[in-house]
C-alpha cells in the first residue's frame, strides 16, 4: 500500500503496463510482524501478475525524471544514449551492443530465433537487427580468472579445475559442484597431474598420433610413421620455456610460450606454422603452474592464487555465463 496514497506514472508500455513511483514509498505487511516500509519505491504493474517493486538494483541510482526502464518477457532492461540498453541479470547490469551500437538504444524485442531488434529514438528510426546463428569469424578466446585470496586453486584428479574458499569446490561442464576431499582431493602441484600428460620434452601428442616437441623457436613434429619435420615458426610465435602446446576441438593448437600471450596456430599439415590469432587480453601474466585442456574442452592455468578459465570455442556456455558477474561478462564483451 502507498504510504501516503500519492503516485506518479513514469512509464507506459504497450502491453498497458505502468511503471509507478511512490515518493513516499510503499508499505508491506508481515505476517505476525510489523508492516516494513520501503521509500521512495519503484512499482511495476504488468498484464497478467501482481503489482510488484522493481528491485533495487536496477534503480537505486535513477532519478523518475530520466528514468527508462523497459520490461520485456518478465526481464529488465535499464536503457539510455550514453550506456545503451543494459540487462539485468541476477544482481548487476549487463552491457548488450558495442560503443559504435549504442545509439539504437531503445529495445523492441527478440524474435523466436533469438535476434534481437533494436532502434532509435523516433518512429522513423533505423532498426538494428543483431542475429547470433551468425558465426562471427573473427577469433576470440573468453578469459573467466577466478581468484582466491585466502584458499587454494588446482584441479582434480579427473582435471576439472577446482578452487577451496571456505570448502572445496571443482568447475564442471555446467557449474561448480561441491568436492568431497576425503575421495576428491584437490591439487595443486604439476607432479599431482594425470599421467596421460606428455613426457619430458614432449609437448603434446595430437589426435593423429603426432608427437611434437620443442615450441620456443620451432616445433618438431614426429609423425607415426615416415620422418620428422621441423617448422620454425615465425618471428611474432617465437617464445622461451616454459612452453605448452594445447590441441582444442576442431584441430585448434593454442601455443603458450610467453607470459600474457597465447597463440592460435594453424594445423600442423603444411610447409609452414601460421599464427591464426594473438590473444593477450585477459591472460594472465605470470609463470603458470600448470596449464592443461579439462574434460569440458577448456583450457585452464593456474597461476598464483587464480585460476583462469579459456574457452577455445570462442564462446562462453550460457550455463557457465550464469555464473558470471556482470563485470566479468564485460570484460570478455568485444571492445
Amino acid at each position: 500500500m502507498p504510504v501516503d496514497g500519492k503516485l506518479k506514472i513514469i512509464q507506459r508500455y504497450d502491453d498497458a503496463g505502468l511503471l509507478i513511483y511512490a515518493y513516499a514509498g510503499v508499505s508491506i505487511p508481515q505476517p505476525d510482524k510489523d508492516s516494513v516500509t520501503i521509500a521512495p519505491a519503484w512499482i511495476a504493474l504488468r498484464t497478467g501478475r501482481s503489482p510488484e517493486l522493481v528491485p533495487d538494483l536496477l534503480t537505486s541510482d535513477l532519478k523518475p525524471a530520466t528514468a527508462n526502464l523497459v520490461t520485456i518477457d518478465n526481464e529488465w532492461y535499464r536503457t539510455d544514449s550514453i550506456d545503451g540498453p543494459r540487462r539485468f541479470v541476477g544482481n548487476s547490469l549487463v552491457t548488450l551492443l558495442r560503443k559504435s551500437e549504442r545509439k539504437f538504444y531503445v529495445p523492441i524485442g527478440s524474435d523466436r530465433r533469438g535476434r534481437w531488434l533494436f532502434r532509435q529514438p523516433g518512429k522513423e528510426s533505423p532498426t538494428l537487427l543483431i542475429d547470433p546463428t551468425i558465426q562471427d569469424p573473427t577469433p576470440k578466446l573468453p578469459v573467466w580468472t577466478v581468484r582466491v585470496k585466502a584458499g587454494a586453486v588446482g584441479w582434480t584428479k579427473e582435471g576439472w579445475p577446482a578452487i577451496k574458499r571456505g570448502g572445496a569446490w571443482e568447475l564442471r561442464e555446467n557449474g561448480w559442484k561441491a568436492l568431497d576431499e576425503s575421495k576428491t582431493p584437490l591439487l595443486t602441484k604439476p607432479a599431482d597431474g594425470p599421467a596421460t600428460e606428455p613426457s619430458s620434452g614432449e609437448l603434446l601428442t595430437d589426435r593423429a598420433g603426432r608427437k611434437i616437441f620443442n615450441g620456443t623457436q620451432s616445433l618438431k613434429i614426429v609423425p607415426t610413421t615416415g620422418p620428422a619435420r621441423t617448422l620454425s615458426l615465425p618471428a611474432i610465435a617465437t617464445g622461451n620455456d616454459p612452453v605448452t602446446l594445447i590441441e582444442a576441438a576442431d584441430k585448434k593448437l593454442f601455443l603458450f610460450n610467453q607470459p600474457g600471450r597465447v597463440l592460435r596456430l594453424s594445423p600442423l599439415d603444411g610447409p609452414d606454422v601460421n599464427v591464426e590469432a594473438t590473444f593477450t587480453r585477459n591472460i594472465p601474466n605470470g609463470e603458470p603452474v600448470r596449464i592443461w585442456l579439462d574434460p569440458a574442452g577448456r583450457i585452464c592455468m593456474v597461476i598464483e592464487d587464480s585460476i583462469a578459465v579459456m574457452f577455445p570455442s570462442g564462446a562462453i556456455p550460457h550455463q557457465i555465463a550464469t555464473k558470471m558477474s556482470g563485470a566479468e561478462l564485460q570484460a570478455n564483451e568485444p571492445e
